[in-house]
């Protein structure tokens, strides 16, 4: 058995369960494999030197849907050892967009995809071609919005699909506004709850809970921003720890015994330079509203990563780090850490991934 599948029989979680009866008998046309257009050659990959071999995890990203795209245009060809991107969507203006690997139209001129029951079969009879574009990878970030139809129904049947074939699926969900109304956010539960049956690990991202701590005044664009930056650091967090050549070394199994501690995630990022810079971004990675001193208290997997400039990262700094965050967990959780050597604008970085939270508590 070679690495790979050694790594995928790691983390095989439980077995699958089965879409309700009504979301396989009707019968809708195929849905449309998009070509590929001529694109720079290092559109979806990044850091070309570091490309993935046989020796280094395959790390892939899903976006479904508006909000996962836009974030995939902005970020993939910047994100490190990612092995190739996939965008899936309904509507065919944003999906010819989207720069990606690989580009599955679904539903194409069917007015009926709205009815969410008719959506899941259009995704069933395209999961062949959602196997062909995952297929190699050992960990797949699924990146969506949920609270309207597209999202929230593809998002699990593609979790189902990586689940079936025995590969990790870390969901990112970005939940709506307050705003947008209660049955919107209803929706969203929903979708979460069915994410949760196949996905190795869910992880919302709430646009609410960052406005909120962003402030009033604050520019909606910002709030989207800084819903991008959280998925950059949370994929940084994962990607090189797994897969970077670490100061501090972890492996992709030991990542991957952190997202199998439960199917709730939460995730805080903080940055600083200056005087005191490693306690102030300790500091900020653990009052981040997304993640909180709560959720570290019951946590039970914690993947701790630190980047920095080459003089900032020592080892009394990370000792420090691992210190503070400490002090804020429980004894019986399983502690990682990972240092990496990196081009900031700030001198020193910390991201904290905590995992194994009930779904009612994140």
């Amino acid at each position: 058995m070679d690495r790979r599948k050694f790594l995928q029989t790691l983390a095989v979680l439980g077995s699958s369960t089965a879409l309700p009866s009504h979301a396989r008998g009707n019968s809708i046309p195929p849905a449309e494999v998009l070509p590929l257009p001529a694109v720079p050659a290092k559109a979806g990959r990044a850091l070309q030197n570091s490309k993935p071999d046989e020796h280094v995890p395959r790390i892939g990203i899903v976006t479904i849907g508006g909000a996962g795209g836009a974030i995939c245009n902005c970020l993939a060809a910047g994100l490190p050892y990612l092995d190739r991107s996939i965008a899936i969507d309904t509507n065919p203006f944003a999906l010819h967009q989207i720069t990606a690997d690989h580009k599955i139209l679904m539903g194409k001129g069917k007015r009926t995809l709205y009815e969410p029951s008719i959506a899941r079969s259009v995704v069933r009879q395209v999961s062949d071609d959602v196997a062909n574009s995952v297929s190699g990878l050992d960990l797949v970030l699924i990146l969506s919005g949920m609270g309207g139809v597209t999202g929230t129904t593809i998002s699990p049947i593609v979790a189902e699909t990586l689940h079936k074939m025995n590969i990790p699926a870390l969901g990112i969900v970005i939940t709506p506004f307050n705003f947008e109304g209660r049955r919107r956010m209803r929706v969203a539960q929903n979708g979460l709850g069915a994410l949760d049956q196949y996905a190795t690990a869910v992880l919302p991202i709430s646009n609410e809970v960052l406005s909120c701590r962003m402030g009033e005044s604050v520019p909606l664009a910002s709030v989207l921003d800084k819903t991008q930056l959280t998925f950059n650091k949370l994929y940084r967090n994962i990607a090189n720890a797994a897969c970077g050549n670490s100061l501090v070394g972890i492996d992709f199994v030991d990542v991957m015994v952190v997202l199998n501690e439960g199917r709730r995630s939460a995730f805080g990022y903080g940055s600083a330079s200056g005087n005191n810079h490693v306690a102030h971004a300790t500091r900020n990675a653990i009052l981040s509203p997304l993640l909180g001193e709560n959720h570290l208290r019951l946590a039970s997997g914690i993947l701790v990563a630190v980047e920095g400039k080459r003089d900032s990262v020592k080892r009394r700094q990370l000792e420090s780090v691992m210190n503070m965050i400490q002090q804020h967990v429980s004894p019986k959780a399983h502690v990682l850490l990972s240092a990496t050597v990196a081009d900031l604008d700030d001198d020193f970085s910390v991201s904290i991934l905590a995992t194994g939270f009930p779904s009612t508590l994140v």
